[in-house]
């Protein structure tokens, strides 16, 4: 199945909703009325639009709680829309519309707001390129080669599909990366990497946008050599657009391509991937535990990034990020906003509020 979060106007404001791609992805099924007006005309249960909610989930994070109920009951929202034909025609167990041509409504991310948002080195030939294309030191080895690498992001920062991306005012090198992510369904702890594909909800699709100038500022902090924090955040996280679940999708063998105004910059497959998604898993639960709707991303490719290439995104730029079997997810590049506080001087744009306090003091 293909899964969606989406967003419809009311008279009572938007309203956020989950559902599937149907009619050859050109339709989207509301899950809960369609599954509430399953339940009342072939179930002839009471209560339906409630049932339907707890089964169902009101959202992703909660579809994803469901396990296999939750997955059940949407395989026959799906086949009960298909048997029931114009489904326009038949309102949910509240009176709601059961269908949605894509012009009516908004895609965001298939998890708007995650509980948290782990960003990998799945590949690590892209990190031998990225680290010849800069002066970073090469940790390629050693350690990198024995545990999957990951930081922490900012789950307030993803963005849906045809969302604007944000230029930050301290930036002038705004990057991106293709990579293919995962969704926790199941919770746990401890995992063992022979479990792990139990705990996968759905693969979707990650745009890490980077501002590398101010990463490579990030990287020489003496008690940061590694660590990534303004350089990601600032920047957000588009994802989707789509949830595709594993049953239908081979993780092994996806091609991840890049396109930029319509010209391909990138391609990349995951075959390349030296850690696989259940092997960051067990290692993401390793005494600390992962929750359903917790985001796993698997990194970019060789050469699956802008830098590495050596060609800018500018505002205005459409980026199309495409993995086979899930889908397009497609942004804007924003103008660059203006700086709160007047540039430094030095190359990567204007300094930051707390820069200038500290100059001022000095």
């Amino acid at each position: 199945m293909k899964l969606v979060t989406f967003e419809v106007d009311t008279r009572l404001g938007p309203f956020e909703r989950i559902g599937a791609l149907v009619d050859e992805h050109a339709v989207i099924i509301d899950l809960v009325a369609a599954y509430g007006a399953y339940l009342r005309d072939i179930e002839q249960a009471p209560a339906a639009a409630a049932i339907a909610s707890a089964t169902v989930g009101s959202t992703m994070i909660y579809f994803f709680r469901g396990g296999g109920t939750s997955r059940r009951a949407a395989e026959q929202v799906i086949a009960f829309a298909h048997a029931a034909g114009a489904v326009e025609e038949i309102r949910g167990a509240r009176g709601e519309d059961l269908k949605y041509q894509f012009d009516e409504v908004r895609l965001k991310a298939p998890v708007p707001r995650p509980n948290t948002l782990r960003d990998y080195t799945g590949f690590l030939r892209h990190m031998e390129t990225f680290v010849k294309k800069t002066s970073l030191p090469d940790a390629t080895g050693g350690l990198l080669r024995q545990r999957p690498l990951y930081y922490k992001a900012n789950p307030e920062m993803v963005l849906g599909p045809d969302e604007l991306i944000p230029w930050p005012s301290f930036s002038e090198k705004l990057d991106i990366e293709v990579e293919p992510a995962i969704y926790i369904g199941l919770p746990g702890i401890n995992i063992a990497v022979d479990r792990a594909h139990e705990h996968i909800g759905g693969y979707t699709i990650f745009n890490d946008i980077s501002l590398r100038d101010t990463q490579m500022e990030e990287l020489e902090l003496a008690l940061n050599p590694w660590g990534l924090s303004k350089s990601k955040d600032a920047g957000g996280y588009p994802t989707g657009p789509c949830v595709v679940t594993p049953d239908e999708i081979d993780s092994t063998q996806l091609e991840l391509v890049v396109r930029v105004n319509g010209e391909e910059w990138i391609r990349g497959n995951t075959r390349d991937m030296s850690w696989s998604f259940e092997e960051m898993i067990a290692y993401s639960s390793l005494e600390e535990p992962l929750c359903s709707g917790d985001c796993l991303a698997g990194g970019s490719p060789p050469n699956g990034t802008g830098s590495e290439i050596g060609r800018w995104v500018q505002p205005g730029d459409i980026v199309e990020c495409e993995i086979s079997g899930i889908g397009v997810l497609r942004n804007t590049i924003g103008e660059r906003a203006p700086n709160a506080v007047q540039g430094s001087g030095k190359e990567g744009g204007g300094r930051s509020s707390v820069e200038a306090s500290r100059a001022e003091k000095v």
